[in-house]
């Protein structure tokens, strides 16, 4: 599932099983950066990522899809992390 708003892409991924879901937002002024929320393991969404030269990664929440993915975005693209001391923790 995907959008667009006026320069902005919008790429939404699932994890149907938890109805867990990822985010990534690239403006058009600038597509080699994204914002992604909530990371988690897709392989739907690696064609995008591979594209991106850094992520700025906001993670919500602790749970473990989200964790996970965090570690699993840093293998595909250069990353920042955003997250509360607890997600930080579980890392």
């Amino acid at each position: 599932m995907h959008y667009t708003n006026g320069r902005t892409r919008i790429y939404v991924y699932a994890m149907p099983v938890m109805d867990s879901r990822m985010y990534i937002l690239i403006d058009d002024k600038n597509e080699k950066e994204a914002l992604i929320i909530d990371p988690l393991c897709s392989e739907e969404a690696v064609p995008v990522i591979r594209e991106l030269a850094h992520a700025t990664v906001l993670l919500t929440h602790s749970h473990y899809d989200h964790i996970s993915g965090v570690n699993w975005l840093r293998g595909l693209t250069d990353c920042t992390v955003f997250c509360s001391r607890t997600c930080a923790e579980k890392i």
